[in-house]
């Protein structure tokens, strides 16, 4: 199987910290592995599609589109993608993890520090966080989930195992970092530690914020006030 290795000479500065992908290759589009060494800081691409995608420790990557990764993705520092992630196998991030859109990952989710995905997550099999996770609609996953500080899913969580929020043991650590807020839990998981809050799925929430309110409502000209129940 063929490897991209990428080295120094196909980045170029573009600011004081970032560096732009400047090499031959289309990475847009590539079919085998790509390797990245280990000592390039702050990297930039447009997009990436690669079966196998490896960066090194010292590796800060962020891609203005999407990545897209038939096997692992492995990233030893931070990782940050403005459109969506979909990852066929493992995905390990030694610092923070940011999706502007959606994140799919068909294994394992390991990430050392947070997770932050605008769009929904999910995930084939666990995730383990090495602090919070946030996510902009739903979150599923197959097994279980555990966060050292607190998660905060918009929507719905599914899970069929156990899910462990606030087991920080370094710090001391406020009741909302302990919390689990969603929507709403469904699948067959329990929350074994942390603080569950089900705030009601959207439409939910509307229904609930009209009951028994006293509205006025105009009909044939004549002004009238009601009560929806």
């Amino acid at each position: 199987m063929e490897t991209l290795k990428l080295t120094a000479k196909d980045f170029k500065q573009s600011t004081s910290y970032w560096k732009d992908y400047i090499g031959t290759t289309d990475v847009s589009d590539f079919q085998w592995n790509i390797e990245i060494e280990w000592n390039l800081w702050y990297i930039q691409f447009e997009c990436i599609k690669a079966e196998n995608i490896s960066l090194e420790v010292g590796s800060y990557i962020e891609v203005g589109s999407y990545i897209e990764v038939g096997s692992s993705l492995k990233v030893g520092s931070s990782l940050k993608v403005g459109g969506s992630l979909k990852v066929g196998g493992s995905l390990k991030v030694g610092s923070s993890l940011e999706v502007g859109g959606s994140l799919k990952v068909g294994s394992s989710l390991k990430v050392g520090s947070y997770i932050e995905v605008g769009s929904s997550l999910e995930v084939g099999s666990y995730i383990e966080v090495g602090s919070y996770i946030e996510v902009g609609s739903s979150l599923k996953v197959k097994y279980g989930i555990s966060a050292w500080l607190y998660i905060s899913v918009k929507w719905k969580m599914i899970f069929s195992l156990r899910c462990f929020a606030w087991i920080c043991e370094w710090r001391d650590i406020s009741d909302e970092e302990k919390t689990i807020t969603c929507g709403k839990i469904e699948g067959t998981g329990v929350v074994e530690y942390g603080i569950l809050k089900e705030i009601g799925m959207p439409d939910e929430k509307v229904q609930e914020t009209l009951y028994w309110k006293e509205v006025t409502v105009t009909v044939d000209g004549k002004e009238y006030k009601a009560v929806i129940q």
